[in-house]
């Protein structure tokens, strides 16, 4: 499934909204940063300008940070609430670089080594902080026969077991996190937390280590101690859902 810029801004707008019913965990924001932001910084328009639900709004004033290698971010000017730092989310950040949370939309596929910058992200997000990452599932289902897309600069196609092995090698936490995967419309979304867990290189690092750390779902973890590896079959996962699960206060 080819996801189209205009379906990717719909799909932002549908997941930024179910957080928004949230209001403590929303209220718990003060910094944000949008990791691939683009220039024209449709998410850090909502969160820099982002109200209360009440019946007279009070704005919430998140300080929201877009970060991209683009010249500039169009949203980011004349807001007070948000500003633009050029800088390539694969490398190193300044220490100084510090958010409540990270948002972070249909661009880690891009990234030539995502793993590497999932481990530099862990360093700007305060201690309890939070991860929001969606990526497009890039499969379709023809009869019971699978079928990979494939868009250009897009290099990695990644699937919900992937995906959480590699932020549990970045010692991002899953187990208390939230995972949803939508066939339908062809996303994977995860939020993921920050941990004080060691990053852990993949070549020395087994799924019966990971299991061993308190990092991965509970589902995942008894299926590696009883097949001795990582079946997406065997995952149980919740989705933020008001009559499921609460997010978490940052």
């Amino acid at each position: 499934m080819i996801i189209t810029e205009k379906q990717s801004r719909e799909h932002s707008d549908q997941l930024k909204n179910q957080f928004r019913e949230f209001d403590d965990f929303i209220g718990s924001i003060d910094t944000l940063a949008d990791f691939g932001c683009g220039s024209l910084g449709h998410d850090v328009d909502w969160w820099s300008n982002l109200t209360t639900r009440d019946e007279e709004p009070s704005p919430l004033n998140i300080r929201v940070t877009g970060v991209d290698i683009v010249d500039h971010c169009q949203a980011a000017q004349n807001n007070k609430n948000a500003r633009y730092l050029k800088h390539d989310i694969e490398k190193p950040f300044d220490s100084s670089w510090k958010f409540d949370l990270v948002w972070c939309h249909n661009t880690l596929q891009y990234l030539e080594n995502p793993y590497q910058a999932l481990c530099y992200w862990r360093d700007t997000v305060d201690d309890g902080g939070a991860l929001i990452l969606s990526v497009p599932q890039n499969i379709r289902l023809f009869g019971r026969t699978r079928l990979y897309d494939q868009v250009s600069h897009c290099i990695h196609n990644f699937t919900v077991i992937q995906l959480i092995h590699i932020l549990s090698l970045a010692g991002w936490e899953s187990k208390g996190g939230y995972f949803n995967l939508d066939m339908e419309q062809g996303w994977i979304n995860a939020l993921v937390y920050n941990t004080d867990e060691p990053v852990r290189h993949p070549r020395d690092t087994s799924w019966y280590d990971l299991a061993e750390t308190g990092l991965l779902p509970h589902s995942l973890k008894l299926g590696i101690e009883k097949y001795g590896y990582a079946r997406e079959q065997d995952l149980m996962l919740e989705w933020v859902d008001r009559s499921k699960a609460q997010v978490k206060k940052l």
